[in-house]
């Protein structure tokens, strides 16, 4: 049965961390498509996993009952890089972003009505106030036409649903098992298109594309280790810790700071959290 542990919080620490370098990474690389860069990604994660699990004699990853649940829970990782582009012909990034970051909030309403998860008052103060956190670090403009809103929150469903999914999962399913089925359904749906989106890459492309599959199976095995250690609506709150790395790596490399808002909302979410944190350690004592 998952707790309110404190190593929940630290795995889903890290997960934000190494999505936000990916995200840097990926800023890179815009001259080549988003469905090459995903499915190079995902290419580099299964020869990496299936290598690692096969060296370490762990032969029988691949062995599921659940392949349907696998399938569905994967094509959301692949809904959620698409929309996410399509939905930026129709919104400012600003916009985009403020409706995705419902996502925490989406799964504690997933885990309370349907996981049955008892989530204390303390942890829906963390989720909404983190989000007001997260309205004004973005400052939307207020204007959403009704694809792009359509398409934002089907960004922000996505990710959701594949938390959501990944729980279930994990009731009978391990780790190995869950990211290598996640990898190869989105892989398996970019190839059947790959002739028509391939672009030769140079060098350093293949390099940072390779790097990006790195850091993208880190950042999936510590999601999965963070619902398996910790209540999934209680962990949530913790993904807004990914734009927090965010806006520090942008002022680490660009010196670029947000505004005197954004300073606010990275301050009340950065607080919340560590009261959050706080309340879970001693809960785990």
């Amino acid at each position: 049965m998952r707790t309110w542990r404190a190593m929940g919080a630290v795995y889903m620490a890290g997960a934000a961390l190494l999505w936000s370098a990916m995200e840097a990474i990926v800023a890179t690389l815009g001259q080549y498509g988003t469905p090459q860069v995903v499915w190079t990604r995902y290419s580099v994660h299964l020869l990496l996993l299936v290598g690692v699990l096969w060296g370490r004699g762990q032969r029988d990853f691949w062995r599921t009952r659940r392949l349907p649940l696998h399938g569905l829970r994967g094509s959301m990782m692949l809904v959620m890089p698409l929309t996410a582009v399509l939905a930026r012909r129709f919104l400012p990034v600003p916009n985009l972003l403020s409706l995705f970051w419902l996502s925490p909030l989406l799964v504690a309403l997933l885990s309370y009505a349907f996981l049955r998860e008892k989530i204390a008052g303390r942890a829906w103060i963390v989720v909404v106030g983190g989000y007001v956190g997260m309205l004004l670090l973005f400052m939307p403009n207020g204007r959403f036409p009704l694809a792009g809103l359509f398409l934002a929150l089907c960004m922000a469903a996505s990710f959701s649903l594949y938390l959501f999914w990944t729980v279930i999962l994990s009731r009978t399913e391990s780790i190995p098992t869950n990211l290598f089925y996640t990898a190869l359904t989105v892989w398996l749906l970019l190839t059947l298109a790959l002739p028509w989106y391939w672009q030769t890459p140079t060098v350093t492309a293949v390099a940072r594309m390779a790097l990006v599959g790195v850091l993208g199976l880190g950042t999936l095995w510590l999601l999965e280790k963070a619902v398996e250690e910790t209540s999934l609506a209680q962990v949530a709150p913790f993904l807004y810790l990914q734009p927090v790395w965010n806006v520090l790596l942008a002022a680490a490399w660009r010196g670029r700071w947000p505004d005197a808002w954004g300073g606010v909302g990275l301050a009340l979410v950065l607080a919340l959290l560590w009261w959050g944190y706080r309340a879970q350690v001693g809960d785990a004592h």
